[in-house]
């Protein structure tokens, strides 16, 4: 129902508007006096305005004059008993949209209500904008500087009120009754944080959005929230609700790093969650930084195996970003189970680490040598009754085997990865092939077993030291029978001779011995106390992170 403002000092002229409009089905406020209808003006939104010339208080030229000042597209309808030119001139210049000189027809003044309101709707119908925020009404979308947002409906509704109504001053509680009408949980705290949200990504100096309010609630300035608030709501990354090339729609952080961020993106044609990573613009301007994201994108496409996240799409976003869309891998990492429950029964150390030995082949047939094998590299996925699934991530630091001096970003004597799993020739600097992620996921096998990796040291540069001179120790595994300790510690140490012409020669290999462990009489024996007694009921994960990682528990321990 459009809503009307009627400011006219003559009662019964306005009593007869009003029976006019309300009978067209409009919603009409009206005042008598200037004063009062510049108030009502400045604070409410309304679709037409009529204003009467000459008024008590302020003058209606007055008033249309602060109303077009404050940047209002409203269409005003001037009445008034002056028809000289000259004087319709003067209102057409202060903004007046028609002008109807006294006395006139009423059903003219209905036509020309109809007519405006009409107009006005169809120039908004599908898009509007404030300053150099674009909405489309129509797709609920909000775009700024080349990038697209979608927002959550109090947020957009918000934006688009201050974008129809910019001259409009509302009241904390006007905003909570237009916006969060029905719901019983509306509070200040959230139009504060929803109006913090909107100036991060759209108005970081607090200018256009509603400036009047909270003058304190700036992006970049000092939170007036609440801790738990804060917590609470983890939308408050500028990158979250962005729409990357109208496909994907980032909706939750669920990672990242120095040079990248990864998101749960929403892919929009289908409403299927993807995972898709994104370089920092910050990071762009490292040389070497584009380069080696294009080859992640590259590499993992050459890959197609259970075990290894598979790549659905690669892109530049419309601000240059490079983005890489990957299948969503809902799970945890063995890092995270490790460090919440332990080591996970030997059964299941076994499949974990033959499934990524079985990735680790395919990649390696592909010439691709990973170079970041580590337990936070291995993500376990819940997969009902039939038990886990391990999926390799993060190629980001892979690379072809055969690759020429053109394609090679990595220089000799350059060290990159992760101190911990990095085998003597990674840390010496020199060109590497398959056996050093043989040597990586042995150090990731040992801290799955040990609870530790194979060295630690003061920095970077002691483990790397002894990743370099120091022998493994041996394991002392608490727990397990003495024949599968020598088994393991002998698999273990292969892994990690410092020669790589010593070691497993393709992870292949390293499956099938690590297929040997459970063989033998002595080794069955020694497992039965593991074995229920009774089968054990089928338990339902819900999908958070907690009550996975408690599921994985729940089934390793059966």
């Amino acid at each position: 129902m459009p809503r009307v403002l009627v400011v006219e000092d003559n009662v019964d002229l306005t009593n007869v508007v009003r029976s006019l409009l309300e009978f067209e089905n409009h919603s009409v406020d009206i005042f008598h006096t200037g004063t009062e209808g510049l108030v009502s003006i400045l604070a409410n939104p309304y679709d037409l305005v009529i204003l009467d010339w000459d008024l008590p208080g302020v003058s209606g030229l007055e008033i249309l004059k602060q109303f077009r000042q404050r940047g209002a597209r409203t269409p005003v309808i001037m009445l008034t008993g002056r028809s000289t030119v000259e004087d319709m001139e003067a209102g057409l210049d202060e903004g007046a949209d028609d002008y109807l000189a006294k006395p006139f027809n009423m059903k003219e003044l209905g036509a020309r209500v109809r007519a405006h309101i009409r107009r006005a709707g169809s120039a908004t119908n599908d898009s509007i904008s404030l300053g150099d925020i674009e909405i489309d009404l129509i797709n609920k979308r909000v775009t700024k500087g080349g990038r697209t947002h979608s927002l959550p409906e109090p947020e957009f509704q918000l934006l688009e009120l201050a974008a129809k109504y910019p001259h409009i001053r509302p009241t904390s509680d006007d905003l909570l009754a237009s916006i969060w009408s029905g719901d019983a949980d509306k509070s200040e705290p959230k139009l504060k944080m929803a109006i913090r949200k909107l100036r991060k990504k759209f108005d970081p100096k607090g200018s256009l959005i509603f400036s009047h309010l909270y003058p304190e609630v700036r992006a970049e300035g000092a939170t007036p929230f609440s801790k738990e608030l804060l917590e609470a709501d983890l939308d408050i990354d500028p990158y979250l609700g962005t729409i990357f090339n109208g496909k994907y729609e980032l909706v939750e952080l669920i990672g990242g790093g120095g040079s990248g961020l990864v998101y749960r993106a929403k892919q929009l044609n289908i409403g299927s969650s993807v995972a898709l990573k994104v370089l920092h613009l910050k990071a762009m301007a490292q040389a070497d930084t584009l380069p080696r994201f294009k080859r992640e994108a590259r590499v993992t496409a050459l890959l197609s195996h259970p075990n290894i996240v598979a790549v659905r799409d690669f892109g530049v976003a419309e601000q240059g970003q490079p983005y890489l869309v990957m299948e969503f891998v809902d799970g945890a990492s063995l890092a995270e189970y490790l460090k919440q429950y332990g080591r996970p029964p030997l059964r299941e150390v076994i499949d974990i680490f033959s499934q990524a030995c079985s990735g680790l082949e395919h990649a390696h047939q592909k010439e691709i040598v990973h170079r970041d094998i580590k337990p936070s590299n291995l993500m376990l996925i819940h997969n009902g009754d039939d038990g886990v699934i391990v999926k390799l991530v993060d190629f980001g630091l892979a690379r072809s085997v055969n690759v020429n001096q053109v394609d090679q970003i990595t220089q000799i004597g350059d060290v990159l990865g992760s101190p911990a799993y990095m085998s003597p020739e990674q840390a010496r600097g020199e060109l590497l092939d398959r056996r050093t992620d043989i040597y990586s996921l042995g150090c990731a096998l040992f801290e799955t077993l040990q609870g530790n990796p194979p060295f630690n040291g003061k920095d970077s540069v002691d483990i790397l030291v002894k990743q370099i001179t120091t022998d493994a120790p041996e394991m002392t595994l608490y727990g397990l029978a003495p024949v599968l300790q020598v088994k393991l510690n002998k698999i273990v140490a292969k892994c990690l001779a410092k020669d790589k012409e010593h070691r497993y020669q393709s992870a292949a290999e390293l499956k099938e011995a690590l297929g040997q462990v459970m063989a033998g009489n002595s080794v069955t024996e020694s497992l039965k106390a593991d074995v229920p007694t009774e089968p054990v009921k089928a338990d339902i994960w819900s999908g958070r992170r907690e009550e996975l990682l408690s599921w994985f528990n729940h089934r390793f321990k059966h």
